[in-house]
C-alpha cells in the first residue's frame, strides 16, 4: 500500500486527504513493526493520550486550580470512544493532530511562539481537523492582547504555507475529499445535527451502555450542568467566578461547536475517535461552569464519565453474525471483532497453509457480515505470505 510512500504529496497508498505525517512517514517507521509486535502500537497510543491530557493539564495549570485543570484535561483520557485509539494504526492521524494542537497549547501557555508554529504544522500534516486548532490559538485566553496580533499573523502564515502544500498535493495526485466518493447527502443542518448528536454520544460513552443506563446518566449529567449554572448564579461568588473565566468559557465553547460542525463532512461514516478533538474543548468550557459552582460539582461530572467507561462492553469475545448496518460507526466493538477476525483467519489460515505458490488462491465460505474490509481487498493476503500475486475468492 506504501509503495509510494517516499513521495509525500501523494495520498499515501489513499485516494483521499492529504496527510502525509500521519500517513507517510508514521506507517514509514512504524509499519514493520506492526505485524510483530501489535502491542507496541496499541502501548503507544495509550502513551500519546496520556501525552496530550498532561500537556491540557500544565497549559491549563497556568491560570486555573490543579482540580480544574486535572478536571478539564481528563476529558480525552474518560471516554469510551477513545479506547479505539488502541485498535487501529490508522487513528493516528486523529491522535497525531490532537497531540500537535496540544503541544501548541501548552506552548502558548508559556508565550513560545516558534514551538507552537512547529507544533501546529506537525498537527496539520496529520489531519485537517487541526485547522480549528490553528484558527483559534491566537485568542486562547492565555495570549495578551497586546501579543494577538502577532499570533495572529504567525498561525495565519502557517496555515496559508500547508493550504499551498495541500492544493499542490490535490493537482499532482487527484486526491479527493469523501464528499466526492458519497451519493446523495441531506442538507447541512441535518448533517450538522447528526454531528452534534453522535459527538454527544461519544463524549458521555453512552454509545457502549445499556439504552437505560446510558439514558439515565446522560440526562444526569445535563441535569448536572443545568443545576451547576444555576448553583453559581445564586451567589456573588459564583458570578464573580464566572465572569473572571467566561473568555476560557466561551474559547472552548467555540472550539467544541467549530470541531463538531467540521464533523458535518464526513456524514454518513462516524468513528468515535473523530469526536476526542471535539472533547478538548467541551471540557475547557464545563470546568469553569461547574467549577464556579465549586469543586464538588466538577468531581460528580468526573464520577459520571468514569461510572459510563467502566460500564462500557468489553471486546466481544466470539465474531458471531450481526445484520448489515449501511455507514456503521467504526466504535470499538466493531473494531475488536474485525481484529479478532483478522487474527482468527490468518491462524487457521497458516496452519494448514505455511506458505503459499506464487499466483495462488486462496477462498472463503459464509464469512461473517461486516468484516470484508478485515481482508483490505487482497492486500491482507499479501501482507501474510510477503507475495503480491495472492488473492482471495468468494464461493458460496
Amino acid at each position: 500500500m506504501f509503495g509510494r510512500a517516499a513521495q509525500l504529496f501523494d495520498g499515501g497508498g489513499a485516494s483521499i486527504y492529504w496527510r502525509p505525517l500521519s500517513r507517510q512517514l508514521y506507517f514509514g517507521a512504524l509499519g514493520p513493526m506492526m505485524l510483530a509486535h501489535p502491542h507496541v502500537v496499541a502501548g503507544l497510543h495509550g502513551a500519546l493520550l496520556a501525552t496530550v491530557s498532561v500537556l491540557l493539564y500544565r497549559a491549563l495549570r497556568s491560570h486555573w486550580s490543579a482540580p480544574w485543570s486535572a478536571a478539564a484535561a481528563s476529558f480525552p483520557l474518560i471516554a469510551e470512544a477513545n479506547r479505539t485509539f488502541l485498535l487501529w494504526p490508522t487513528t493516528f492521524q486523529d491522535l497525531g493532530a490532537l497531540l500537535g494542537v496540544a503541544i501548541a497549547i501548552h506552548e502558548a501557555s508559556r508565550r513560545r511562539l516558534f514551538t507552537a508554529l512547529i507544533a501546529l504544522l506537525a498537527s496539520l500534516l496529520c489531519k485537517e481537523s487541526a485547522l480549528i486548532g490553528a484558527l483559534l490559538l491566537p485568542w486562547i485566553p492565555a495570549i495578551e492582547r497586546g501579543e494577538r496580533r502577532r499570533w495572529m499573523v504567525a498561525t495565519v502564515s502557517v496555515v496559508a504555507v500547508w493550504a499551498v502544500g495541500y492544493a499542490l498535493a490535490l493537482s499532482i495526485s487527484g486526491i479527493q475529499f469523501q464528499r466526492h466518493f458519497e451519493g446523495w447527502r441531506p442538507a447541512l443542518p441535518i448533517r450538522l445535527l447528526w454531528a452534534m448528536v453522535a459527538t454527544l454520544r461519544d463524549v458521555l460513552g453512552i454509545g457502549a451502555v445499556s439504552a437505560r443506563l446510558g439514558s439515565g446518566l446522560a440526562t444526569a449529567f445535563g441535569a448536572l450542568i443545568v443545576a451547576g449554572l444555576v448553583w453559581a448564579m445564586r451567589s456573588a461568588a459564583g458570578r464573580a467566578r464566572l465572569r473572571v473565566h467566561r473568555a476560557w468559557l466561551l474559547w472552548g465553547l467555540i472550539w467544541f461547536v467549530a470541531s463538531t460542525a467540521l464533523l458535518s463532512e464526513v456524514f454518513p461514516l462516524w468513528g468515535p475517535f473523530r469526536s476526542t478533538f471535539a472533547m478538548v474543548g467541551l471540557g475547557i468550557a464545563l470546568t469553569p461552569l461547574l467549577g464556579a459552582a465549586g469543586s464538588a460539582w466538577l468531581g460528580l461530572s468526573c464520577v459520571i464519565r468514569l461510572v459510563l467507561l467502566a460500564a462500557s462492553q468489553g471486546p466481544p469475545s466470539a465474531v458471531a453474525q450481526m445484520p448489515y448496518q449501511q455507514a456503521a460507526a467504526l466504535d470499538f466493538a466493531s473494531l475488536s471483532r474485525v481484529s479478532r477476525f483478522t487474527s482468527q483467519t490468518q491462524n487457521a489460515l497458516r496452519s494448514v497453509a505455511p506458505s503459499l505458490p506464487q499466483g495462488a488462491v486462496v477462498s472463503w465460505r459464509l464469512r461473517p457480515q461486516m468484516t470484508q474490509y478485515t481482508f483490505a481487498g487482497n492486500k491482507a493476503l499479501h501482507v501474510w505470505y510477503r507475495d503480491t500475486t495472492l488473492s482471495w475468492v468468494s464461493r458460496s
